[in-house]
Order: C-alpha cells, then sequence, then structure tokens
C-alpha cells in the first residue's frame, strides 16, 4: 500500500484535470482510484506484450520504479488488493442498519466487467480470477453479442441493483455508449463509487442561511449556506490567491479539502496554474486557526465515458483495437474503449450522507458547540478590569466563505491518498 501513495496522487490531480477537460456538466466530481483500478488492470493484461502499450501505462501510473527500481505487475496488483482492504475496512451489509446510521467512514467501490459469450470463450480463465481477487472487479457474461441498448440497460440494471448506489445516483447512463456496430470481441467496463461520513464537528442546522452565490460569469443563485466557527488546518497562498482549509470527519479518519479563490472571477486562472505542489504544499505549511465557514450543502453527481479520461492522462496505446494483451486473451484482440464512471457526493450539516429520512431523523440535534470564546467570571466590570479583557478577548477568527466556485478533495488521512476531488461551481 506505501508504494502506491506517490502514484495514486499523482493520479488524482492527472485524473480531476482530464475530467475538467472533458465532463460538459455544471459540478464536477471524479474518483481517481476507480479510474487508476480500471488502468491497472489494463497494465496487468498488457503485461509481456511486445509493444509500446505496456511502457507507456508504466510510465503514466509510475509505476516504472515501484520496487527496486524495476516495474513487478503482480507485486503493483497485491499493493492495490491491500489498498481496497483498507479505504473499504467499514463497509458494511446493505441491510445492515449501522450502514444508515453510523457516522463513520464508508466507502462503497463497485466494478464489473460485461461480456458477451464468445468474448468469455478467449479470455484467459487466469486473468479473470486475478482481476476479481486483487482489484474486486467482477464479470458478467451477458447472452447477446453485448449490442448497445442491451448492454446499457444491463449496466443500469447492475446499478440498481445495489442499494448503495441506487439510493444515491441517477442509474441511467447517456445512450450512444456502446458502438452497436461493432460485432467483434469486446470488454465493458464500470464503476462507481460513493463516500459517506459525518463530520468530526458538525454544523448546526440552525445556523444555516439562504444566500447568494456567485457563479461563474457573475450571475448569482440562492444556496443554502452552512456555517461554523473553530479551530481548523488553514492555509493561504497570496500568489495565486487560493485559500485552502480542512474539514475532518468523525474520528479524522478522513479530511474534507476546501479550496476557494479570493480573487473576484480569478477561479478559472487559478484552476489552470493548480498542481499536486500546491497540496503538497498547503499539507506542510499549513496551521490551526479559528476560521468562521461559510459553506453551501451540495449534492452533486458526474458521468464520464472512461476511455477520454485515460486518453486525457496519456493511455492511447493500450486502447487501440488490435492490441493484444497477452493476459488478457493470448491470440483475440479485445476492444476495450467502452466504460463508464459514475461518481456522486453530498454534503449537508452532519456530514456527507446520502438524503435517507431515517438517518436524519436519528441524527437530527446530535451537534457538538462550535467554539465559544471564554467568559469572565470575575464579577468585576470589563472596564474595570483590563487584564480580564485582554485575557479574555476572542482570538481573530479567519473568514472563509466559499460563496463562489471552489475545489473539493476528499484525503485518507492514514494512506494520504486523495479519494474524491470535486469542483464546485453551482451548489
Amino acid at each position: 500500500m506505501e508504494q502506491l501513495r506517490s502514484p495514486l496522487t499523482s493520479m488524482c490531480m492527472r485524473v480531476f484535470q482530464a475530467a475538467l477537460q472533458t465532463s460538459t456538466e455544471k459540478n464536477v466530481v471524479v474518483c481517481p482510484f476507480t479510474i487508476t483500478g480500471c488502468a491497472t488492470m489494463l497494465y496487468y493484461a498488457s503485461e509481456g506484450t511486445f509493444s509500446t502499450a505496456h511502457r507507456q501505462l508504466e510510465d503514466s501510473l509510475m509505476y516504472s520504479n515501484l520496487f527496486d527500481k524495476r516495474s513487478d505487475a503482480k507485486l503493483v496488483l497485491l499493493a492495490f488488493r491491500q489498498a481496497i482492504k483498507v479505504f473499504t475496512k467499514h463497509q458494511l451489509k446493505e441491510d445492515d442498519p449501522a450502514a444508515i446510521t453510523s457516522p463513520e467512514f464508508r466507502l462503497t467501490l463497485i466494478n464489473r466487467i460485461f461480456l458477451p459469450i464468445a468474448t468469455a470463450e478467449v479470455l484467459n480463465p487466469d486473468f479473470v480470477e486475478i482481476c476479481e481477487k486483487n482489484l474486486k472487479i467482477d464479470f458478467e457474461i451477458l447472452d447477446s453479442s453485448l449490442n448497445g441498448r442491451e448492454t446499457e440497460n444491463a449496466i443500469e440494471q447492475w446499478l440498481d441493483d445495489h442499494q448503495k448506489v441506487q439510493q444515491r445516483f441517477d442509474v441511467k447512463i447517456p445512450r450512444g455508449l456502446i458502438d452497436s456496430t461493432y460485432n467483434g470481441h469486446r470488454l465493458v467496463f464500470a464503476n462507481a463509487a460513493h463516500f459517506r461520513a459525518g463530520w468530526e464537528v458538525p454544523f448546526d442546522p440552525r445556523e444555516t442561511k439562504i444566500a447568494p452565490f456567485r457563479l461563474i460569469g457573475g450571475k448569482l443563485k440562492e444556496v443554502e449556506l452552512m456555517h461554523l466557527t473553530d479551530k481548523f488546518p488553514y492555509y493561504e497562498d497570496p500568489q495565486l490567491g487560493l485559500k485552502t482549509m480542512e474539514l475532518p470527519y468523525y474520528h479524522n479518519i478522513c479530511t474534507l479539502i476546501i479550496t476557494v479563490c479570493s480573487k473576484k472571477d480569478g477561479f478559472m486562472q487559478a484552476m489552470e496554474k493548480l498542481s499536486n505542489d500546491y497540496f503538497l504544499e498547503a499539507h506542510l505549511k499549513k496551521r490551526m486557526k479559528l476560521i468562521r465557514v461559510a459553506l453551501p450543502k451540495f449534492h452533486v453527481q458526474s458521468t464520464y465515458e472512461m476511455t477520454p479520461l485515460l486518453r486525457r492522462i496519456g493511455i492511447k496505446e493500450v486502447l487501440q483495437d488490435d492490441c493484444v494483451l497477452e493476459n488478457m486473451s493470448k491470440t483475440t484482440p479485445l476492444r476495450r474503449t467502452e466504460g463508464i464512471h459514475k461518481c456522486a457526493l453530498m454534503c449537508d450539516e452532519e456530514g456527507t450522507y446520502v438524503n435517507e429520512k431515517s438517518h436524519l431523523e436519528l441524527l437530527s440535534g446530535q451537534y457538538r458547540k462550535s467554539w465559544t470564546p471564554p467568559v469572565s467570571h470575575s464579577g468585576k466590570s470589563d472596564t474595570g478590569d483590563k487584564k480580564n479583557q485582554e485575557k479574555n478577548r476572542p482570538p481573530q477568527a479567519e473568514e472563509f466563505v466559499a460563496n463562489s466556485p471552489f475545489l473539493v478533495a476528499l484525503r485518507h488521512n492514514l494512506t494520504g491518498v486523495f479519494l474524491f476531488a470535486g469542483c464546485i461551481t453551482e451548489p
């Protein structure tokens, strides 16, 4: 797991930037970890392939020098298996009441490859076993030849069958995702990710107010703005005009990192200059500070075709139809250019949850009081006791107001890996 920290951190920013460039939606949220899992599947499948495909994957994923300056697909898979185990450690069964009421960290990751019977017959059984064991990818063999509409229906049914996913997503997928004119061997990859947890310091719902949010272009939209004053990790970069703070989730297992731009209409320019170095510097130089937070409630979800994301981060050769991947199928080329990624993130006073009535009722009113300045009990008037007046004067709080487009990133604190990244332009 430790070896994957650097590659996964690098992939987070690159996948997020690729999602921004390919998305047509107002808000963007993506789970780079699941995209990396898909690419890692192709990395293993291409091992032993005498072409640029494996080397290109190796370089794009930064797997070249992980283990004693050599690449080893099996060790990468083992590390990925350990990572999934760490991230989904607290994943509960869907019918477990604690899955609804607990504020603890919960990560749901589901992956499936759809393939026709003819393709299943030429697929290497070892490839299937290794993917299921190490990457938690399962396989569904369809009776049809994977024509467009039937495959899209199968993906939607699979998403709908997962209660955790169905309650959080619009399970519909874009029509035309599957090329109905192609009759050769193919694999269609689909995955979905969802995170939920309660805040370490929840917002008081009574402090949530309707306030204007400035959209890109200058228009204003009324949103529900949550308010909280407490001490949080904080970092500011005056040159970029960016402010970053961290809101910890329950037991500090994960943290929501929020970045706003203090320059009016400077958000898009700052985005172009943003890199992994900024978040590394923010992490190293952050300081605990009293902050008055104003954050809008939001519920965003995004759907992406997998191939454009992979191409944007430099993975191209392996997506060619005529590229034979020896670990996948010795002699038969399989089309791998069709896939879908769905991701959802919701933020309210209690934390990041699906809007389930039973959950909200059980947690109603269970917020912790935010920071309150000390009060003098000396019995003397403030004017008559200057020392107490100075002592009890509240420290100056930093204003952190997300009333214009902002970035969010969800970091798993134990490993330092970013599980989700998003851009909220219209909550």
